[in-house]
């Protein structure tokens, strides 16, 4: 029988099939049979609708009750009852219409062969190379195959099998075959590899259920790598309820190659699952938790992450909410850095919180305003220990529309201790207020520094867009020191040389990114402390500096103090201060005009370098006017006058050694001076003419010249040689004086080798003290 043209619409709906040439092959034995032996078809256009308008309006437990109904009403296919022939080709196939979907338009052949209770069918994909083939037997077996045209083994395979009241179905699919159906897509598929298989029972018992398992292995996805990944499902309906779903999910050893992320292992398990369907949309309600182990990346380990059970729910208008309950926390667990590590810290809802996203038309999010706690164990780097106390997050405003987020929320902190051996440190009253969007990001805060009195805040602003930004950390309220909270205070357990116990410091600084550029303004007024053994008040400093990239100065510094004793009191001390960069990690120091007042004259450097790295140091110190009788009043030595005073120059070279003095020089500086001893006891001096003469001559000593030359070395070696020149009226001549005097001392520091090298006097009470002992 040939037919040039037949078209019908299918039975139930307005789709339409149109046939030309139609060939219909049979014999009588096929008649009997009430079949015909084959129908051949030339082309063949099956034109597909959209679909019918939607039935009216059912509830979710209607429609669950329907689809448990027609669950129970699945009975194994029967090849011969509902097939009258034994082969049918199609050469040309086209599906048109709307609800052909990818197929729309493809040029398609298709063959069904049946052969006693099977039935083959084949379609092919001429231009996309593709062949579907599936199998049906009265065994109530089918498979259903997808591979690629002249390949033996399909890249996708799927078995059912209906038996009594069970259907089972398997799924084996190698992902890089997925790549030959790119022609009938729109959007082609990325390039991924691995075995995707699965299993599945459904029973249509009196409460049908579903249990299935989905296995991937060896997934490879855009730099995406998964070992194994398992999921387990169990589904029942329920009429009065709707579909309550429960399983879990594990995925091992899963690598993000693009953001550097390796995971160990993730567990997640659903909980009390309602799947509901309504006015032709899906809806979910249940309880959702995961753990997910070992994640890491080139900086940082973390041994697990802990979601709580979270509640969610979708709605009609394709939106989903997740509620968390209060007081159930978020875990974070041994974080490891390369140089910190975290035990664990805590993120805690304060109160019932609410995440709802809409999907359509856009993407659209919020939290719920309310508090947060964060509780996190000691920080740990090196032998320095960071514990704070639990901090309190408000969080008013988060939120976004596709790209488009905003965010506003204040952190606060009681206090973060700080350890570092035996010394302890506080940060207290620690807030933090932040504002932003998906384009810019702005924020301020404040933070005092235990016990001392003062202020510091912090402002800050980063573009999101150009990864530009910039930050200003100044002393609201400045530092201030006193007897009770010196800077020493500030760190418990810190014993350092030096202290402050008054003076006000203030700091600015301010930086800016992603070039880095610091700069710093630090100034100290009113200071009073010590250095070692050496006490100083009325102590201003004022420094501008560039941080980074370099550090150096970018004005002059100045520091003065008022009076500083060093076991000889210095006041109106003065130097200009620079740091110059040198290539080098630490800068070159420059002191500059330096001078200061002592003994009754002044001591004065007009340029001095000191390179960090080297240790190095070669200037010379100048002395003018020093009184002689400011100095013997410091020596407190009995029966001793001494009148003028000594200039001169003191070469002082520092190395890795030491502090050397190499030939300083000094001399009196008025015409004549006049020294005058009478020693408290003059016992045993009888005996001793000489020294009976000396002692004669210095009760009344007249000289015109004192000279001393010094030398000093690191070990404490003082070597200084004194030449001085006069007359004495206490003795029978008019023959002029001199005397020589070459002594050796080893002393604790220079200012003390500048008492001996000065005043003839010292080494004469020395000489005559030892006299006395000796008799």
């Amino acid at each position: 029988l040939v037919i040039d043209r037949f078209s019908c619409t299918l039975p139930e709906s307005d789709n339409r099939l149109v046939a030309d040439g139609l060939r219909i092959n049979w014999n009588q034995s096929s008649i009997r049979r009430r079949q015909v032996n084959a129908v051949l078809i030339n082309a063949l256009n099956i034109q597909l609708a959209q679909g019918r308008a939607q039935p009216p309006r059912v509830s979710p437990q209607q429609r669950i009750s329907n689809i448990a109904r027609k669950l129970r009403q699945i009975r194994p296919l029967s090849v011969g009852r509902f097939l009258p022939f034994q082969r049918l080709h199609v050469e040309k196939l086209a599906l048109t219409g709307k609800g052909a979907g990818p197929l729309r338009g493809r040029e398609l052949s298709l063959d069904l062969d049946k052969k006693k209770n099977n039935l083959t069918t084949r379609i092919l994909l001429p231009h996309a190379q593709l062949q579907l083939q599936a199998t049906t037997s009265d065994s109530s077996t089918m498979v259903i195959q997808l591979g690629k045209t002249g390949q033996q083994n399909p890249f996708a395979w799927i078995e059912f099998k209906h038996h009594q009241q069970e259907i089972q179905a398997r799924l084996k699919v190698d992902l890089v075959g997925l790549s030959h159906i790119n022609p009938l897509l729109t959007a082609r598929l990325p390039e991924m590899s691995g075995k995707l298989s699965s299993s599945m029972r459904l029973s249509l018992r009196e409460n049908p259920h579903v249990d299935g398992e989905v296995r991937l292995n060896g997934f490879n996805l855009s730099g995406t790598n998964v070992k194994t990944a398992t999921m387990n499902l169990h589904g029942l309906v329920e009429p009065t309820k709707g579909i309550v779903i429960s399983g879990k999910a594990a995925l091992k050893d899963m690598a993000l190659h693009q953001a550097g992320l390796r995971f160990g292992a993730i567990h997640v398990v659903l909980k009390d699952g309602l799947l509901l369907a309504g006015q032709g949309h899906l809806q979910g309600r249940g309880g959702i938790s995961a753990t997910i182990q070992n994640i890491s990346n080139p900086q940082l380990h973390c041994n697990s992450i802990t979601l709580p059970l979270v509640a969610f729910s979708s709605s009609l208008n394709n939106s989903i909410t997740v509620r968390l309950k209060a007081q159930q926390p978020f875990i974070v667990a041994g974080l490891t850095g390369s140089k910190y590590t975290l035990a664990r810290m805590r993120l805690i809802p304060e109160q019932d919180t609410t995440i709802t996203a809409a999907v359509a038309p856009r993407l659209s999010w919020s939290i719920s305003p309310g508090r947060w706690r964060i509780a996190p164990d000691s920080l740990k780097q090196s032998n320095l220990v960071l514990a704070p106390e639990p901090l309190s997050l408000k969080l008013q405003q988060f939120g976004g529309t596709g790209n488009r987020w905003h965010i506003q929320t204040t952190l606060s902190c009681p206090g973060v201790h700080l350890q570092s051996g035996k010394r302890r440190s506080t940060i207290t009253d620690i807030a933090l207020r932040l504002r932003g969007d998906d384009s810019k990001i702005f924020g301020e805060g404040a933070w005092t520094l235990k016990p001392v009195p003062g202020l510091f805040t912090l402002q800050f602003s980063h573009n999101l867009k150009n990864g530009r930004g910039g930050a200003v950390v100044s002393t609201k309220r400045p530092l201030t020191f006193s007897k009770d909270t010196p800077l020493s205070a500030t760190v418990a357990g810190w014993f350092p040389p030096a202290d402050l116990t008054r003076g006000e410091l203030r700091i600015k600084s301010s930086i800016r990114w992603p070039h880095l550029r610091m700069t710093g303004r630090i100034s100290l007024g009113k200071g009073k402390g010590f250095f070692r053994d050496i006490r100083f008040s009325g102590l201003s400093f004022s420094q501008n500096l560039q941080i980074l990239p370099v550090l150096r100065s970018r004005k002059i510094g100045t520091l003065t103090i008022d009076t500083l004793d060093v076991g000889l009191p210095i006041h109106n001390f003065f130097t200009e201060i620079l740091f110059k960069s040198s290539g080098k990690p630490l800068p070159v120091l420059i002191l500059k005009n330096t001078h200061a007042s002592l003994l009754g004259g002044s001591i004065a450097n007009d340029y001095s370098t000191i390179d960090p790295q080297k240790l190095r140091l070669r200037t010379t110190i100048r002395v003018n006017g020093l009184h002689l009788a400011d100095l013997l009043a410091l020596q407190q030595v009995k029966g001793l006058k001494v009148s003028g005073s000594v200039s001169g120059e003191l070469p002082i070279r520092l190395d890795k050694e030491g502090l050397h003095v190499d030939n300083g020089s000094l001399h009196n500086e008025q015409s004549s001076g006049i020294i005058e001893y009478t020693p408290p006891s003059d016992k045993g001096l009888a005996n001793s003419p000489l020294t009976s003469y000396a002692l004669k001559a210095l009760e009344e000593f007249h000289y015109h010249l004192l000279a001393a030359s010094a030398n000093y070395s690191p070990d404490g070696a003082l070597e200084v040689k004194l030449h001085l020149e006069g007359k004495s009226p206490k003795l029978d001549t008019r023959r002029p004086v001199h005397l020589n005097i070459t002594t050796q001392q080893n002393l604790l520091s220079l200012v003390k080798s500048l008492r001996y090298s000065d005043a003839l006097t010292d080494e004469i009470d020395r000489e005559v003290q030892q006299h006395f002992q000796k008799k």
